[in-house]
């Protein structure tokens, strides 16, 4: 899954003909702080493949009190905590495991195993937005 993230932002720059700079941050929110510390100043923008990195790297941005747009990758309603307004790709986790449920039964029934795509909403995050809409699951509805 996350090759298919990494592959998506790849297309998006060369679609936008873009200047891309890739770095692994490993999903973890200290790493991407740590690269965006290094290196966020020298670039317009910072694209995450998770949430929790995205704010790693917004944290960052303010602690060197400069403005990038930040986005990240889940839709969870803590991006709205950090103090500026964040954009996120936005999935529907109760209809991911609702998916993943039904091609786990498809694989124990004998069948192939298929790569499935769902639905998703590039949406801008910003703490109203989390007393507004946010549910006990934690997640951001509209």
């Amino acid at each position: 899954m996350a090759a298919a993230r990494m592959e998506a932002i790849k297309q998006f720059a060369k679609d936008y003909d873009m200047e891309l700079t890739m770095r692994n941050g490993d999903f973890v929110e200290k790493v991407a702080r740590e690269i965006t510390l290094k290196e966020g100043a020298e670039h317009d923008m910072i694209v995450c493949a998770s949430d929790l990195m995205a704010i790693g790297a917004m944290r960052a941005l303010i602690d060197m009190d400069i403005f990038r747009p930040v986005c990240g990758f889940d839709g969870i309603s803590l991006m709205g905590y950090v103090g500026q307004q964040m954009n996120t790709v936005k999935q529907d986790f109760r209809k991911i495991a609702q998916t993943a449920v039904q091609e786990l039964k498809l694989l124990l029934d004998g069948g192939e195993g298929r790569a499935v795509l769902l639905d998703y909403e590039l949406v801008r995050l910003e703490y109203s937005d989390v007393i507004r809409y946010s549910n006990r699951d934690g997640m951001i509805k509209k």
